[in-house]
């Protein structure tokens, strides 16, 4: 039997920081995951802490894009590779209210760091009909996520320190027979399995508070396209090299009609408004996000006696939240640190398991 510190559940986003955050301070830790798609792996990659649909702040985002470009930087020398491929990002604008409106917004100083002057001549956007101007903002990145979490599985397994499985446990004794069959005896474990988890505070049923959203991608070719930083219009469009674009994402409640045509056509018909270029689709599929009624995480114990915490429903913004939310467990856990009310899984839940 390996005695260990921690086993984590799960190697999306969530479940790869909060193992990156463990073993920076020194544990042992294993990580299991079932490596089937995850929401993280079909994603977009981009990060930015603002809301350019509406121009609203992100819940806490300045302090999660700040810890974020930090951790992300220290991860690619931790890995010894770079992932983080694009930065900055083009806004179209879809009115002249909307072009007065970022104009209006750069007069606070929060917004003025977020938001470049406008200069539409800045760049040429060949191909792209923009009727209304745009603005650029230099706070976005994008990076690869398959490319991450393939880079960080390869370390993990170097190290002895991952393993393929499958983890099916309705209980948090359930689960602990399921570990040490795998040969594993955990002081604590942590769930970070999306929709897919199964053990909560009360007998909600598979996915407890959590709500599966349908998000739908696109990857088109367009060779004459030259797009070299992440576009926003509808949708957006991000450059993944050799004329390939990431096109996405439409989010549907799993509980509404999802079918793929809707996605597809909806996509189909704003590219086909935006460019004046061709451009040929090469792939289409769906995938699913975890989310809360809320829309914010829902982070901490499930158990008591067991040992089970959980970091979930980090939605679409989940490449900007975890790393400082994986923090923000760790330090709970190890050091009794109090978790934000708005991210505790006490906002559901009255009490954990015993």
């Amino acid at each position: 039997m390996k005695k260990v510190d921690f086993v984590v559940i799960g190697c999306g986003i969530a479940g790869l920081c909060t193992a990156v955050q463990l073993r920076s301070r020194g544990l042992r830790v294993v990580v299991l995951d079932s490596e089937g798609q995850s929401a993280t792996s079909i994603s977009g990659g981009t990060i930015h802490p603002v809301l350019l649909r509406h121009y609203n702040r992100v819940w806490f985002g300045e302090e999660f894009w700040t810890y974020a470009q930090e951790f992300y930087t220290a991860l690619e020398g931790i890995l010894n590779r770079p992932f983080i491929e694009v930065k900055g990002l083009i806004k179209l604008f879809d009115s002249l209210e909307e072009r007065a409106l970022w104009q209006e917004r750069r007069a606070e100083v929060f917004w003025a760091h977020y938001l470049n002057p406008l200069d539409d001549k800045a760049c040429a956007l060949k191909g792209i009909r923009t009727p209304y101007g745009y603005g650029t903002s230099d706070e976005v990145w994008r990076f690869s996520p398959p490319k991450l979490l393939k880079a960080y599985k390869s370390l993990l397994q170097r190290e002895q320190c991952w393993q393929s499985a499958e983890i099916f446990a309705k209980t948090p004794t359930e689960l602990r027979a399921v570990l040490n069959g795998l040969g594993l005896d955990p002081t604590h474990i942590v769930l970070a399995q999306g929709f897919a988890q199964q053990i909560w505070p009360s007998n909600l049923g598979l996915g407890g508070p959590i709500i599966a959203k349908g998000g739908e991608y696109m990857i088109i070719e367009s060779p004459e396209l030259k797009l070299e930083v992440v576009l926003k219009d509808k949708f957006f469009i991000i450059p993944l090299g050799q004329d390939k674009y990431q096109v996405g994402a439409t989010y549907i409640h799993k509980n509404q009609d999802s079918s793929p045509t809707i996605g597809r056509d909806k996509m189909t018909a704003a590219l086909d408004g935006l460019l004046t270029l061709p451009y040929v689709v090469l792939e289409y599929w769906t995938g699913l996000r975890p989310t809360t009624l809320d829309r914010k995480p829902i982070l901490g114990l499930i158990d008591r006696a067991a040992s089970v915490y959980t970091i979930n429903g980090l939605n679409s913004r989940g490449l900007l939240m975890a790393p400082l939310l994986s923090d923000w467990l760790v330090d709970s856990i190890i050091e009794g640190g109090i978790l934000p009310s708005e991210v505790s899984i006490g906002r559901f839940f009255s009490a954990p398991l015993d």
